[in-house]
């Protein structure tokens, strides 16, 4: 007998007894002793959770003294059968050549005549791989007996019905993803959407108690609220209200700090000399009314004083009473700074941390720390005179003496004595610090120590050096533009008269002394041209940095835009600068017009590498309303390859659109009002998924590519003008569209990358799977896993955001922005958050949930799962198992117990301790899964599963004593 034996797995429930017609049937099939070797030779190695095969039980008295099961039809009364697959259980042929291609069509004569006598049965699935090489004789012989046959990747079908293109029931590699999303960003969810649940139920109280005995007078005073939501909660209720969020708040920033990310966050910003000062500006600034903060540049007083407040009120219970406002005197860094610090606490802009500048702004109700411009404050105290509300101001970058700023502190030193608790803090550099002080009466002054970050200057003879790049007279000629031939003729004849740039730096090069450079670089130099621009030895220079240098930015100053195009141009045709997975070359300049600024090739110029069609239509449509405002709309189509007759017709259609809405009341007359999330591009991306759903497609990358799968075609392909064609991956684990081709393949034209919360929530129906933490779509062709709690989040999220949906619908006067604020900014903090780090799994068993009294019974009385495992394997001869854990990215812990070529996953724990322990259990279930053995819910003994392993292995044990 040979000594390799594999494990079989129950995939159907166990029949007590098996009919007279199947056993004789079988025990004929499977009699010689030629197959009965072969199936003593199957080996397979099962990966339970990740890669399992079905395969199928019978009745233990039909397998002694049979062999291979090789295939066979399905009988009445039975479940639908798969065929065993040779490739499948690795069966060693070397000694037993495959079956004649006449003996296997002969075979399936038998199997579909079967097939056409029972009434029940539909089809026949075989996934052996002879029936694969002999598809074209099965395919002949299933015409002519009036039935239709297909081949689906490993798997033949032979029905009674036409069959599709694809079946995604019988493909392994249908989607089945592994969503995964930040713990802190998890917990900002949930906490607004309790936030919504919470005032829905206090709102839906308060209106309980106006109709059940209020005057008529007294609702329409609470009708004149509704301005403010909070108004007619009392103080009592409001301080309850703002604890809670300070709870909150509090422990979302703990789920940041402990996590991954936010170490290596707050490792970065503990270098920063400002964190040596953290605890005395922290007192100075509650021990006193005003504040002056000198430091040098880089030493993070900007970015890490208000975060020093903002942490610490947090931390102390009372982040939700805190409101800080920093100003700075210029847009772009109220921007930078404010995206700098929503980054450092792991949040989106417009979160805790906002912005507000002229004409633009990101914030919300829970923005607790706004950095804005000094002319925004000081409009502000114009209408606020007490800034009530506002805890602390900084007014930082004072020693730039603007007439905004001057302004500002004149005002704020006005407000001060009537805002004792107000807390003013003065951010300066080191020049005239003290003037300020002595401003507002002697206010302390803390100075922080800075650094400069270290510059290095490479001349040209540097970087001729370092590049051994060499110049000669030919290829410094500067050879573009319409008068290419006449700049190229002017460069190559003699000079007759230096210009005045020229003859300086000859001068300078023939007074210098180069004795330490090469004799290369020495001789580039004594060839060099100054009045050339030099595109070539710009484009060795960007290639040799893009080889030696460490991932980064380079920025190339050019003198107008002719030659910035021109350079774009040329680094675009280099193999290495013009590859747009590795370089990204962006053109900036004063004159351009925004869509010119765009990255992206020039046949995409639409595109801002945002791997989105749609979003390229639309900025080529907005760009043409403003040459159309500008009265260039012509010239705008010429020069981007569009069709006014097109654009105009999108036009005409988009006023329809906005009529047809208006009308049903589901717009307001103010369009700013409509589109005032229209900056959220993730938020843009849902509404798109939300109009083009079903139309979805998986994006699997491989080593070397991509791959595309729709529930109705199976593999498909990118259409070619695509912008998602040309990228060699894609960072969104779905593509949304709306229309597809079909030549020989099937192509998808026009494509949006999107996220698995954006699919989750916006794309129709979800439904809950066989167990926790399972979801599914599309009937089951889409299936997510995730970790329980996060599977309850998307569900109660998307219920109420169906049940606002439909309240707006039914009542188009509801303003969903004031009764579902908290909701509305729970679903764009999931979409802008979630980053799409899960992964896409193929083969993973929808396991049935287990019952907790399955658990209990591995860790009663304090039994340790590990140990009992460990017990059964070695006690049937076996050794112990070996487990293997991973640190996953939210901060948890997934184990993986191996033994006997079997894998067994389990969910994910706080610690690898009980993440181990969680292996073991799943290991335990599976092995007690096939006892027939019916546990009672009042037997308080230890599972005895060593009867199971006896006999699962029982083969074994007999050969090893013979």
């Amino acid at each position: 007998m040979h000594s390799r034996v594999g494990f079989l797995l129950a995939c159907t429930k166990r029949r007590s007894s098996t009919s007279t017609c199947s056993t004789v049937l079988l025990s004929t099939l499977f009699s010689s002793l030629h197959n009965r070797k072969i199936f003593a030779a199957c080996h397979r190695r099962i990966l339970i959770g990740s890669d399992v095969s079905k395969v199928y039980f019978f009745n233990e008295s039909i397998f002694c003294g049979l062999g291979q099961l090789r295939g066979f039809c399905r009988y009445p009364g039975t479940a639908a059968l798969e065929q065993f697959s040779d490739d499948e259980y690795e069966c060693d042929y070397e000694n037993h050549p495959a079956s004649s291609s006449v003996a296997n069509v002969d075979e399936w004569k038998w199997k579909l005549s079967l097939l056409l006598r029972n009434e029940k049965d539909q089809e026949v699935v075989s996934r052996d791989k002879r029936d694969r090489r002999d598809y074209e004789q099965i395919s002949n012989l299933a015409k002519r007996m009036g039935l239709y046959s297909e081949i689906y990747g490993k798997v033949v079908v032979v029905s009674k019905v036409p069959l599709p293109n694809y079946r995604p029931d019988l493909d392994d590699k249908r989607p089945q993803r592994e969503v995964v999303i930040p713990l802190s960003l998890q917990r900002r969810v949930e906490g607004l959407l309790q936030e919504h649940i919470d005032r829905t139920q206090l709102s839906s109280a308060k209106a309980d108690i106006i109709l059940d005995g209020t005057k008529s007078s007294d609702i329409v005073t609470n009708a004149n609220m509704d301005e403010n939501p909070d108004s007619f909660l009392d103080g009592a209720v409001m301080e309850k209200v703002l604890q809670r969020r300070s709870l909150r708040m509090r422990n979302m920033q703990r789920g940041w700090q402990e996590s991954p990310d936010g170490n290596k966050m707050l490792e970065f910003r503990k270098s920063l000399p400002a964190f040596k000062e953290k605890e005395r500006l922290l007192q100075a600034i509650a021990r006193n009314q005003v504040v002056v903060i000198s430091g040098e540049t880089g030493c993070g007083k900007t970015t890490q004083l208000p975060q020093y407040i903002l942490e610490s009120e947090i931390e102390s219970g009372r982040g939700a009473f805190c409101s800080i406002i920093c100003t700075q005197p210029r847009r772009i860094s109220a921007l930078a700074v404010a995206e700098r610090v929503a980054t450092e606490r792991g949040e989106p802009l417009g979160d805790s941390v906002g912005y507000k500048v002229r004409l633009e702004g990101v914030k919300g109700k829970n923005t607790h720390l706004l950095f804005c411009t000094s002319g925004i404050l000081l409009r502000r105290l114009l209408s606020d005179r007490n800034l009530d509300g506002i805890t602390h101001v900084f007014v930082d970058e004072i020693h730039e003496r603007g007439m905004n700023e001057d302004f500002l502190l004149i005002v704020l030193k006005d407000l001060l004595p009537r805002r004792p608790d107000l807390r003013l803090i003065l951010m300066s550099a080191t020049l005239n610090a003290e003037l300020f002080s002595s401003y507002f009466g002697g206010a302390p002054m803390i100075h922080i120590p800075g650094f400069t970050y270290p510059v290095r200057a490479n001349f040209l003879e540097d970087v001729l050096e370092i590049t051994g790049y060499k110049l000669t007279s030919f290829n410094q000629i500067d050879d573009y533009g319409q008068e290419k031939m006449w700049k190229t003729q002017k460069q190559l004849a003699p000079r007759k008269k230096k210009n005045q740039i020229t003859a300086l730096v000859e001068d300078a090069v023939d007074k210098s002394n180069f004795e330490n450079y090469s004799p290369r670089a020495r001789d580039s130099l004594a060839c060099w041209a100054p009045d050339c621009i030099g595109f070539n030895l710009i484009e060795a220079v960007l290639c040799h940095i893009c080889r030696k240098e460490r991932p980064g930015a380079v920025l190339v100053f050019m003198t107008g835009w002719e030659d910035i195009s021109c350079l774009r141009d040329q680094l675009k045709a280099h193999p290495l600068l013009g590859d747009p997975n590795r370089v990204l070359v962006l053109t900036c300049h004063g004159s351009m017009a925004t869509s010119e600024q765009l990255a992206g090739t020039a046949k995409s110029r639409f595109s801002a590498k945002d791997y989105s069609d749609h979003m390229a239509l639309v900025r080529a449509y907005e760009g043409w309303k403003d040459a159309e405002r500008e009265g260039s709309a012509y010239e705008y189509c010429w020069r981007n390859f569009l069709s006014a007759q097109t654009l105009q017709a999108i036009h005409s259609l988009r006023k329809q659109f906005i009529f047809i809405l208006k009308d049903a009341g589901l717009l307001d007359a103010d369009t700013a009002t409509n589109n005032k999330l229209s900056y959220n591009q993730s938020l843009v991306r849902a509404v798109i998924c939300s109009g083009l759903y079903p139309g979805i497609s998986s994006v699997v990358h491989r080593e070397t590519s991509m791959s595309f799968k729709t529930m109705d075609d199976g593999q498909v392909f990118l259409y070619a003008n695509s912008v998602n064609a040309r990228y060699q991956t894609i960072p969104y684990p779905w593509l949304v569209f709306g229309e597809k081709v079909k030549v020989n393949t099937v192509f998808i034209r026009d494509s949006t990358g999107v996220s698995d919360s954006i699919v989750i929530l916006f794309g129709s129906t979800l439904d809950s799977g066989d167990m926790a933490g399972h979801l599914k779509m599309l009937g089951g062709y889409i299936e997510f896993f995730m970790d329980p709690t996060l599977a309850d989040c998307y569900i109660k999220l998307k219920e109420e955001l169906d049940m606002l949906l439909q309240k707006k619908l039914q009542d188009p006067e509801v303003d969903i922005h004031k009764e579902g604020k908290y909701l509305m900014l729970a679903v764009q903090e999931l979409v802008s958050g979630d980053q799409s780090e899960g992964r896409f799994v193929f083969g993973r068993e929808n396991k049935k949930p287990k019952d907790s009294k399955d658990t209990d019974r591995f860790t009663r009385d304090g039994t340790n799962p590990k140990s009992l495992l460990q017990t059964l394997l070695m006690r049937a001869g076996h050794s112990p198992p070996k487990y293997k854990t991973k640190h996953l990215k939210t901060n948890e812990f997934r184990a993986l117990a191996e033994f006997k070529g079997m894998q067994f996953v389990g969910k994910p724990k706080r610690n690898k301790a009980l993440a181990e322990k969680d292996a073991a259990i799943e290991a335990l279930a599976w092995l007690t899964q096939t006892s027939e053995k019916n546990h009672d819910e009042d037997d308080k003994s230890p599972p005895d599963v060593t009867d199971n392993m006896l006999k699962l292995l029982g083969k074994r044990r007999r050969s090893k004593r013979r």
